[in-house]
């Protein structure tokens, strides 16, 4: 749904089109900010806390999207500012990849694969392309609300992944 944020705070909230940069510097800011703060907790507790913390973090853009859906409407100090909060949660989400998957990936692959491990991860990855597509579909199909609705769920399935997955520095250590 990344792109429809803009759409939606654009053309259905009202938000100013000047107020587009302020959303590309609050990803950014987002993403230095995840750094900053991520970076640390993947070093000292491991990669599985971050990929956690990634998946709560991802929640932020649909949920927020859609309460702005609801009650920013007419409101633009309160769109703009929501949506710049949406656009940091992308950041810092975005900014918890390498700490998070990438790094756990890499722990958990032998070190000869490491190449493959890190080469198949990111073909995986790759399937994530479509979604603005389909996301593009499922807009003209139903709304704004709906398609934050269904966003939502990619995180909160992946949460209830990631929570399983247990410290792979504990199995390669022990």
């Amino acid at each position: 749904a990344t792109p429809f944020y803009v759409v939606q705070a654009t053309q259905v909230l009202n938000v100013p089109g000047d107020s587009i940069g302020l959303f590309l510097a609050a990803q950014t800011v987002g993403g230095v900010g995840a750094s900053l703060i991520l970076g640390p907790i993947s070093q000292k507790r491991g990669s599985h806390i971050v990929m956690r913390a990634s998946m709560i973090l991802a929640l932020i853009p649909p949920l927020t999207g859609l309460l702005l859906y609801v009650f920013g409407q007419g409101h633009a100090t309160l769109a703009t500012i929501g949506t710049a909060l949406i656009f940091a949660a992308i950041g810092a989400t975005d900014g918890s990849f390498l700490l998070g998957y990438l790094q756990h990936v890499l722990d958990i692959a032998p070190p000869g694969q490491r190449t493959a491990y890190t080469g198949l991860s990111n073909t995986i990855g790759g399937l994530a392309v479509i979604a603005p597509t389909i996301g593009g579909l499922l807009l003209q199909a139903t709304s704004f609300p709906v398609l934050f609705i269904v966003t939502a769920i990619a995180p909160l399935a992946g949460f209830t992944v990631v929570k399983r997955i247990p410290n792979p520095r504990l199995r390669t250590e022990g």
